[in-house]
């Protein structure tokens, strides 16, 4: 589904530790983002916004890495293990 962002953008990162945000990768000059099953994701760009200058905030559909992690946790995998 649409629960993954990229958004690039200047500024304070702690809107990463957001309740809405499930998981993220933060590549330095942006950072992808695996949202909460329910989360808002115009309700976490006006937070991000009140932090830093955003140049971009985009839904994308999951990486073939981020759709590899989710099917290997569901078979009962987890990364944290």
């Amino acid at each position: 589904g649409k629960n993954h962002l990229i958004v690039s953008y200047t500024g304070d990162s702690d809107f990463l530790s957001d309740s809405s945000i499930q998981a993220y990768n933060d590549y330095g000059n942006y950072v992808e983002i695996l949202l909460a099953k329910e989360a808002n994701p115009q309700a976490l760009l006006k937070k991000i916004v009140k932090q830093a200058e955003v140049y971009k905030f985009e839904l994308v559909e999951p990486s073939m890495h981020e759709i590899f992690i989710e099917t290997v946790q569901s078979l009962g995998g987890d990364k944290n293990e």
